[in-house]
């Protein structure tokens, strides 16, 4: 697959699963009290929403040093909680 075709691939994934999973802004909110809450003993500060979509690239990597684990469907995940990552950068930064 060509580098502008993971991009719009990505793109229509992220439609995809806001159409399936709602909100990534209420997702990831969540998902940041989630790891919290997991991590209350170890952490000092709450996870942010883009911190924890950082998390969430951060597995994709992980997953894409595993060989013969659908690397293509990870590059392609990684991308879109990049781009996740980023809009919830730019709402922090606006807070």
């Amino acid at each position: 697959m060509k580098a502008n075709n993971y991009a719009a691939r990505a793109v229509d994934i992220l439609e995809e699963r806001g159409k399936e999973h709602g909100d990534f802004n209420k997702l990831f909110d969540e998902m940041g009290s989630l790891f919290s809450f997991i991590l209350a003993n170890k952490l000092k500060d709450d996870i942010t929403p883009y911190e924890a979509a950082l998390l969430m690239v951060a597995l994709k990597l992980a997953r894409m040093q595993q060989k013969g684990t659908g690397t293509q469907d990870s590059i392609l995940d990684a991308i879109g909680y990049l781009s996740i990552a980023g809009a919830l950068y730019e709402k922090e930064k606006k807070s």
